[in-house]
């Protein structure tokens, strides 16, 4: 697969998200999910190129299937470099090393870019099919794991969604082991958390 075709986001604040401040977060915020159309359409011109017509993103729960299977056959990882590992040491504790070690692989470039893509289209079906869920953002606390992203809120027990990081979690588990109901199933035990009173 080469996606060198395939644009990628640049952001308009390019730095750690706990280091934002307010101001670069609402910046931040609205220049994201301003590009959610874009991205979906992107992204389905471009499992079209790849010859996938059944894949169709026309906003069905259903979709979700055909869409993870084709991300399956489609996700690529490359090593990391030697720097990228000891990168990724400094700062953590010692008995962590040895994992950092084993994990030395990444998603490419254009694999994170499509998980980013699809998680846009995710996002997109809660928001249209559940009046209560919109996008929205937490500056506090800093060691929030999501802080300063954009994630869905208006979840039962505050609790909230951060598609991006929901995605590219389904993908390390379909590297592990192929399940192409692996998005699906997420999306439906995330509907389980949504006020009842809400769904359309």
């Amino acid at each position: 697969m080469h996606g060198m075709d395939y644009p990628l986001m640049i952001p308009p604040v390019q730095k750690d998200f706990v280091a934002f401040s307010k101001e670069e977060t609402k910046q931040y915020f609205e220049w994201y999910i301003a590009q959610s159309e874009t991205r979906i359409n992107q992204l389905q011109c471009y499992i079209a190129k790849t010859g996938a017509s059944e894949v169709k993103l026309d906003g069905t729960v259903s979709s979700l299937v055909s869409l993870w299977k084709w991300m399956e056959e489609n996700m690529e990882t490359e090593k990391k470099t030697k720097e990228e590992v000891e990168t990724e040491m400094i700062g953590r504790p010692e008995w962590m090393f040895d994992a950092i070690r084993q994990n030395d692989w990444k998603f490419t470039v254009l694999t994170n870019a499509l998980a980013v893509d699809i998680s846009f289209y995710f996002a997109q079906l809660f928001i249209d099919n559940f009046n209560c869920i919109r996008w929205g953002y937490y500056t506090k606390p800093k060691n929030l794991i999501s802080v300063n992203r954009p994630v869905l809120v208006g979840f039962i027990d505050n609790t909230f969604l951060d598609p991006r990081r929901i995605v590219i979690n389904c993908c390390r588990l379909s590297i592990k082991e192929k399940k192409e109901t692996q998005l699906i199933e997420t999306y439906n035990i995330w509907t389980k958390h949504i006020p009842v009173s809400t769904i359309k």
